[in-house]
This record gives structure tokens, sequence and C-alpha cells, in this order.
């Protein structure tokens, strides 16, 4: 079961306008295990990539490991860092986390989930040494490089129109993720301390390590842990106004730094380009006991945002105590981890939850004026669950959905006064590419028509009721582009333009009329 994380607080970097990082961190109020992720790079396309670096502590209540990984230990590669086996009569595919999900044998060389509740559902199948992962939407993850552990490592994820990104290593390395356009990310490992740690990853196009801000480095203290993080920007020159209005030249700080316990693999803080301390953890028995915020002021501790942690109760069943500046909170779990109440003081106020013990799916919650909710899911299409219906208890209403499109898309949903709109997947490409969205209804009677794709299944043109008709272009590779929207034309006939740079990344929007005489609009990225 991937556990329930509360996310605390997102921070988004900017290097350059074109080149945005993602930031996040998150801390599980059962088990106090803390989790930081970070999008470093970034390209675009019909096939989108991104460099994901997480880290995880380890858990206290499940014994789970997250491996070492190649941003040092307990951090992983996101989806990239999945790795399969073929162990006496079942598959077993290791997820980044530490955990694993096991799917038996069922019919030839096909396997399904053998839990109830597991995280990640879908259908494997086997050709030699390859190990196929089929999941709901048709997209397949595929398995075909062997580690030095035996385990298989993902190399390819394609969706089921064909478009694929490709992973290549060099001995367990993962050193190259490329799109079927030839955009990619190169990863070097230069650690001698450390070989199988990332120290450089860098943005290409057609096989040739693009010129300007497209590298990023990492580097490692003596124990292998990651002490600071250069962005593409670090130690580029940037223009700036002085105080005078003059252009001045300076080098940029794109660093963020890393501190570490010094005895032991956990993150206590996190320190900005800007040298703001945008984060700092106390730990207590190996969990997060208090976590310190910045205030709107930077410069002094006065206001800063301070949450502490009381964790009590034994193995699952662990109950948390969050306190901040402005509340106390309780949190409740059960035998298995599953949340059972939660409650504040200042209002005394609490809402109660039921998880269904074998699958893990919210049955019904009650909040904190005793009206009830409840939910319904069924699996009659295929191997995923699917929410069927929503009840409330006051008033006495009811919200219906039926998932039986093809590859578990939305067909049908009911309001309470029983008016359903209606999901229509009958746009095939070819007798392989099939079930795009063609149609919605709805009760009055409305409707949105889908009328063409191509062949990358890219809506073309569509139609609503009263028979305005919208129409999208895309840039081909054949222009070096990666399938980029790069033209709207609604039913005034206006006609809205992207361009974009080698790596599909926005460069400017504008409009134009009819004949491209008159733009206006223009913004620059």
């Amino acid at each position: 079961m991937l556990r329930r994380l509360l996310c605390l607080f997102v921070v988004l970097v900017f290097a350059l306008q074109s080149f945005p990082a993602y930031a996040g961190t998150s801390l599980s109020f059962q088990t106090g295990q803390f989790s930081y992720d970070q999008v470093d790079l970034a390209l675009g396309s019909r096939a989108p990539i991104r460099l994901l670096r997480h880290y995880q502590s380890p858990s206290t209540t499940d014994n789970t490991k997250v491996p070492n990984g190649p941003f040092g230990k307990n951090t992983h590669l996101g989806l990239w860092s999945l790795t399969a086996q073929l162990t006496s009569g079942h598959v077993r595919i290791f997820l980044p986390t530490g955990e694993e999900t096991n799917f038996n044998l069922y019919s030839g060389s096909t396997y399904s989930n053998a839990e109830a509740d597991d995280s990640l559902r879908g259908t494997v199948t086997l050709s030699g040494t390859k190990i196929t992962l089929q999941l709901e939407n048709g997209t397949s993850l595929i398995f075909n490089h062997t580690s030095t552990s035996g385990a298989q490592q993902l190399t390819q994820i394609t969706d089921r129109f064909g478009v694929s990104i490709n992973l290549t290593y060099t001995g367990n390395n993962l050193t190259k993720v490329e799109n079927s356009f030839g955009q990619g990310i190169n990863l070097s490992y230069g650690n001698t301390s450390y070989p199988a740690q990332i120290t450089q990853a860098s943005l290409y196009r057609n096989g040739a390590t693009l010129s300007g801000p497209y590298l990023v480095k990492y580097t490692y203290d003596s124990s292998g842990r990651l002490q600071y993080f250069d962005n593409a920007v670090h130690n580029q020159p940037v223009n700036t106004l002085d105080s005078s209005n003059k252009i001045t030249t300076r080098t940029a700080n794109g660093r963020t730094i890393y501190g570490w316990n010094s005895t032991s693999n956990q993150l206590s803080t996190i320190t900005t380009p800007r040298g703001i301390v945008q984060l700092t953890n106390t730990w207590t028995n190996n969990k997060v006991s208090k976590q310190t915020l910045p205030g709107t002021s930077t410069s002094t501790a006065t206001d800063d945002i301070v949450s502490l942690y009381d964790y009590y109760g034994t193995g699952d069943s662990q109950n948390t105590k969050v306190t901040d500046a402005y509340n106390i909170y309780h949190y409740y779990y059960d035998a298995k981890g599953y949340l059972t109440s939660e409650s504040e003081e200042y209002f005394n106020t609490s809402t109660s939850y039921n998880f269904d013990q074998n699958t893990g799916l919210l049955m019904s919650l009650t909040n904190a004026r005793g009206y009830s909710t409840s939910f319904e899911y069924n699996q009659p299409y295929s191997i995923d669950y699917h929410l069927s219906k929503i009840t409330d208890s006051n008033p006495a209403i009811t919200t219906s959905f039926d998932f039986s499109g093809p590859y578990g898309q939305l067909k049908s949903v009911s309001d309470p006064n029983h008016n359903t709109t209606t999901f229509a997947h009958s746009y095939n490409i070819s007798s392989t590419v099939t079930g795009l969205l063609s149609q919605i209804s709805d009760a009055l009677p409305s409707y949105q028509n889908f009328t063409n794709y191509n062949s990358y299944a890219q809506l073309l043109n569509s139609t609503d009721g009263v028979g305005r008709s919208t129409s999208y272009s895309y840039k081909p590779t054949s222009a070096l582009g990666s399938q980029d929207l790069n033209e709207v034309v609604g039913p005034d006939g206006i006609h809205r333009k992207l361009d974009y740079d080698v790596l599909s990344r926005v460069k400017q929007t504008y409009r134009t009329n009819s004949s491209g005489s008159d733009t206006t609009d223009i913004t620059n990225y």
C-alpha cells in the first residue's frame, strides 16, 4: 500500500523564465516519514520527459527499505527506478519506495495482481527475459535490461498509440532517456567513491548536447549524501539593472544546499540559492518531530512557521498529534495503517473514515455535523477499481459514474437530478489505435463532437452543438518539432499560435487574423 502523505509546502524555483524546476516535500502523519521531490530538468513534446529526484526517509513501521539510489541513500528516479523479476511462478515488480507488487500466473504466460490492495495494477506478460506490464489505459512498461542482481530494469514506456520513451543503461546505471522525437536527457556518473550516483544531467536533441543553460550538476559529501544541486543557471552570466537603471552583468547563483544529521541519512535543512533556509527538520527516534518554515520575513525567525509532531501508539496503529500556531490536530490509524479519524481542538470537531480492509478503498466518511458520504466501486471491466457511486446522507443525493469505456475511460456520469452526460469513445485511427473520444453529450441536449485525430492521437477538429468548428495543428518532426501544438483556429477565425525551442518549450505566443497580416498579443518566454 502506498502511504498517504500530507503535503506541507510546494516550492517553485525558476531557473530562467523557460526552465522551471518544481520541488515539494511531504510528511506522513502516521509514520513520521519525510519525502522530498524535485524535477531538475524537463522537456516538452508529445512525449514529455521529466528528470525527477526523490528522497525518502526509511519507514519506521513496516521495515520497508528504500534502496541506495542515483542521488545517494534512500533516493530514486520515480517511475524510471522500477524493476521486475520472475521468481518461482510469479512476477515481482519492485517499487522505488522499497515496496514490491506481486503478479501471479493465471493463464499461459500472463500474470495478474496477487493482492486486492496493490497500488500498481495491470497485466504482466513474459517473452524470454522481457517482462511487460500493461496498464489499463494501454500504456506498456517494458523491462528488458538485466541488472547484476538478476532483476530486469525498465527499458521502455510506450502508450497505446506507439509513442515511446526509451531508457539506456551502462551496467546498472541509467545513462540516457530519449523519446520518439530524438529529445532526451543524458546522465553522467563521475563520483569515484560512489560510482552509481549521478553527477551531471544534460538535455539534448538528435544526439547533440545543446549549448546554453541545459545542464545541472550534483555534488556529494564524503558519506555519499547529496550536498549541492547546481541548477541550469548556476555560474551563468545574468544581466540586471543596478540602482541607476544601468545594465550590469553578474554571475548567477543556482546552488541549493542540503544539510543532514551528522550521524544519519536524515535530511535536516534545505537552503535555496537566495540563501533562505526553506525547511528545517528536527528528528526524534527517526521521525520528524518538528518542522520550521520561513515566515514573511526571511531575515528573522520571529514569524517562522513551526509545526510539532507527537507520535504515540504501536506498529501501524500509530496516532499523531500535530500542533501549529493556530490549532492542535489529532490523527488516528488502525492496525493496517488506514486513517480512522481526525479531529481538531479549536472548534472541537472530528471526521471519521472507513476504509475497506482488503482493497484499501475509502468506503465512507462522516463529517463533524454527523453527515455521512459513502462511496461504491466496481471492477467488472478491467483490473482497476472504478468509482461507481457517491451518496450523501443530508440531503440524500447520489451521483453515479460508469467507467466502462475502452481502456477504463469514463462513459457516463449522472447527477442527483438524474441528468446524464455521456462520453463516446468510438473514434479509431486504425485497428490497433482505438478508443479516442468522439462525442460528449448532456441532458440539455447539447453535443461536442471530436471529428478527426492524427496518427499521434492528437485532436485535429472539434465541433460544438450549433456547428461551430475549432481546428488544431501541430509542429511536425520534419520541422524540428515534436508534435507540439502550434496553432488553434476558433470559430472567430483568429489564429492563436505558439512557437517552441528545440526542446518543445514555449518561446512565444501570439494571435493573427486569417491572412496573417495582423499580429497581436505577443508574449515571449
